[in-house]
């Protein structure tokens, strides 16, 4: 992408700073491995995905555009929960948890910790850096999950 071309997704830190990927300074993994791992769980603790719409230009949607769509993280880069937000066939919104399989009995065990609040997750619902980084570009290449990652519908 040349100095001057638009991105095709916004990214929005602690649900309020948004602005485009871009690739001017680094490969857009690099840029949300760079994201990613400047998350520390208390004054950068959320990172959102989503892609503009077809032919839409970031800027011409105004800064308070927000995906319907995306995939979002909490907590810090060594340790942060995933989640993706689709829209249904029926025009309802639908929000997972994402894993990579386990055991679902019982109630959630751990606790992911971001700024004054917290989520509970499943063991296997805990990602790090690397792992988030592989998921974010991911859904930046198609807007969807790999497969092989579990999906536990939250309700909201």
């Amino acid at each position: 992408m040349a100095v001057g071309d638009r991105g095709t997704h916004v990214v929005t830190s602690n649900g309020t700073s948004r602005g485009e990927l871009l690739d001017w300074f680094r490969s857009y993994r690099e840029q949300l491995h760079r994201h990613l791992s400047l998350l520390d769980g208390k004054k950068r603790f959320a990172l959102e995905l989503g892609a503009l719409p077809r032919g839409k230009n970031w800027l011409d949607l105004g800064a308070d555009y927000a995906p319907p769509e995306y995939i979002q993280c909490a907590g810090s880069a060594d340790r942060m929960a995933i989640e993706v937000r689709e829209i249904g066939p029926d025009g309802v919104a639908h929000q997972y948890a994402i894993g990579r399989g386990g055991d679902r009995s019982g109630d959630p065990s751990e606790t992911i910790q971001y700024a004054e609040h917290q989520v509970m997750v499943y063991p296997d619902e805990v990602f790090g850096l690397h792992e988030a980084t592989g998921l974010f570009y991911a859904y930046f290449q198609d807007g969807t999950i790999p497969a092989s990652y579990a999906r536990r519908e939250l309700s909201l």
